[in-house]
């Protein structure tokens, strides 16, 4: 799916306001949005950002905060001019609500009519509702001849188990369109309009026959859940290994965030944790400083209360079965045309969503469609990475790409395994580096030797994390890399975003893939606007014809270094590879 162009009430985002310290009003989706236009003859389309021209005018209400406040108020022609996020940005957390209703009001096509009530102020609704259906949702393909290069357009319209018409947004819709037996494929962009009716586009990359394929992969209420219960808790649960002399204890370690706490081992690093910490059990006979260890970490189900558990069991009740919206595969055939193929820019920072990411030509070799790529051969790559230093600091997700880097172009190249994190042995204190301390290490002269390349991957190993812990820690990562960036203004700077990772399907909690793409959101919004490159593969993967993992097959790792490659190196890209 990619990106779902939706509003569904992100709670994360006001976090990342507070840190920033700058409230955008009408932000939508925590990383911009923009006017999407659709006619039969779309041949590309991009996700503007908003524009934030005037927020200059806010900010400067209390540039010096040091003048008292009647001074600065006195200056003020009218004083009702100051907005609630004047005065502080905690508790904002009902913006995303507003920013719903507004967003799902201006695609309510019955909004201005007014209709009579069957008693005094009310209508009579009908006796039950439920979550979205799969046997009851309907879906209406527009095209009525799909062209070559075009853009189909199927509608779905979201019923309720009782089959109520849904008013409302939210759902996690993914969808691929494929010709198996040519091996092409291509994931579809899927608009949120928040009143219960959602867009979804494919591009028309080949000739001949297509399948549809639209699956609900969780409903709003699970997505409510997730974001509202379970990314709230602290379920981020370590082992600490203490050690003096010949004497060893073990306790347990939670990742908190703004949480109280008392006579506990605590451990900062607020260059790179902010206001999170490390908070450990003591240990009965050893001193806090004698840590020698921590554990991989585990998410557990104790810190859910058992009214929670079952609300959990009720919502995933009937919900693990295919699902596949009844009515799919849609089957259809697309004509040969004239249409030219849509102008691709050179791969670059802050480049816009385009509403296709690519297709598979042939279920090996994938064909972006953000960017001018090329698949890089041996020669052009060992040209390309010759007067590189790259550093890549992320989860397992990045040693196959560091791993082709290095074996097939020559790369210099040091990869730095995150901590703390999910899986694997105990991590030794001594050897666990964080993001912003390894960015940090860049040096001005490393920046003079070589031109510097940083890759990131902050996604996998902390999806059990609070959204508050996760958004402090991402945040101070963004400020690492814009310190970089004042040491080396060459440097060049590629955050990867995550994938899917169990297919099609309805997944358990902690595993569903919303957690992964409200991540993405999450890690664009921030990382926004400051010159680094998103490096997006969501799309490449889910319509892959093999079932998405955690760790990627060499041929898709190898699209990926594709990709990568033309943005390190974009002026060596010749040709774009679309549609040749």
């Amino acid at each position: 799916m990619g990106h779902d162009i939706s509003v569904s009430a992100p709670l994360w985002r006001n976090a990342v306001v507070r840190l920033f310290g700058i409230f955008v009003c009408g932000i939508v989706l925590g990383m911009g949005l923009c006017k999407m236009v659709m006619t039969d003859q779309i041949t590309r389309h991009m996700i503007r950002r908003d524009d934030r021209s005037g927020l200059s005018q806010l900010i400067n209400q209390f540039d010096d905060p040091m003048t008292p406040s009647s001074e600065r108020v006195a200056e003020k022609n009218n004083v009702s001019n100051f907005e609630y996020d004047s005065y502080g940005r905690y508790g904002l957390d009902w913006t995303g609500i507003v920013a719903e209703l507004e967003w799902m009001y201006r695609h309510n096509k019955e909004k201005s009519e007014h209709k009579k009530l069957t008693l005094v102020n009310f209508e009579i609704g009908k006796a039950s509702s439920g979550q979205t259906s799969l046997d009851h949702t309907k879906l209406n393909l527009l095209n009525n001849k799909i062209q070559h290069r075009n853009m189909v357009h199927v509608v779905i319209q979201a019923y309720d188990d009782y089959n109520n018409k849904q008013c409302r947004g939210g759902d996690f819709f993914s969808a691929v369109m494929s010709n198996e037996k040519l091996q092409q494929s291509t994931s579809g962009r899927v608009l949120d309009y928040g009143n219960g009716t959602y867009s979804v586009l494919f591009y028309a990359a080949w000739t001949g026959d297509a399948e549809i394929n639209i699956v609900l992969t969780s409903t709003r209420e699970v997505n409510d859940y997730l974001q509202k219960m379970l990314k709230r808790k602290v379920t981020m649960h370590l082992g600490a290994i203490y050690k003096d002399g010949t004497h060893t204890e073990e306790t347990k370690c939670s990742i908190v965030s703004k949480v109280p706490w008392e006579k506990k081992c605590e451990y900062r690093n607020p260059s790179a944790f902010g206001n999170t910490v490390i908070l450990c059990d003591k240990p009965e006979n050893i001193a806090c400083e004698k840590l020698v260890n921590i554990s991989s970490g585990v998410p557990q189900s104790g810190d859910l209360t058992s009214a929670e558990m079952q609300a959990l069991t009720l919502l995933y009740e009937g919900k693990n079965s295919n699902p596949r919206i009844k009515g799919t595969p849609i089957k259809i055939k697309i004509v040969g045309s004239d249409l030219s193929t849509p102008a691709l820019p050179p791969c670059g920072p802050d480049l816009p969503i385009p509403v296709s990411d690519g297709y598979w030509v042939d279920n090996v070799t994938f064909i972006p469609m953000v960017c001018q790529s090329q698949q890089w051969d041996k020669n052009t790559g060992e040209i390309c990475l010759s007067k590189k230093l790259i550093r890549v600091y992320g989860d397992a997700t990045l040693n196959g790409v560091q791993t082709y880097l290095k074996h097939n172009f020559k790369a210099d190249i040091h990869y730095q395994f995150d901590a703390p994190r999910i899986g694997g042995s105990p991590v030794p204190v001594e050897r666990m580096v964080l993001e912003s301390d390894y960015l940090d290490d860049i040096s001005q002269a490393d920046c003079s030797a070589k031109q510097v390349v940083v890759i990131l991957s902050l996604m996998y190993h902390f999806r059990w994390w609070s959204n508050s812990a996760y958004i402090d820690r991402i945040f101070h990562a963004k400020l690492a890399v814009q310190r970089l960036m004042v040491r080396c203004p060459d440097a060049i700077v590629l955050v990867k975003l995550a994938h899917p990772i169990d297919g099609m399907n309805v997944a358990p909690p902690r595993k569903n893939n919303w957690i992964l793409y409200d991540m993405n959101r999450i890690t664009r919004y921030i990382f926004r606007d400051i010159g680094v490159s998103f490096i997006e593969v969501w799309d490449m993967v889910q319509s892959h014809f093999n079932m998405p993992v955690v760790h990627l097959s060499p041929h898709i790792v190898q699209q990926e270094v594709n990709l990568i490659m033309s943005y390190i190196c974009p002026d060596m890209v010749k040709n774009s590879d679309i549609d040749s």
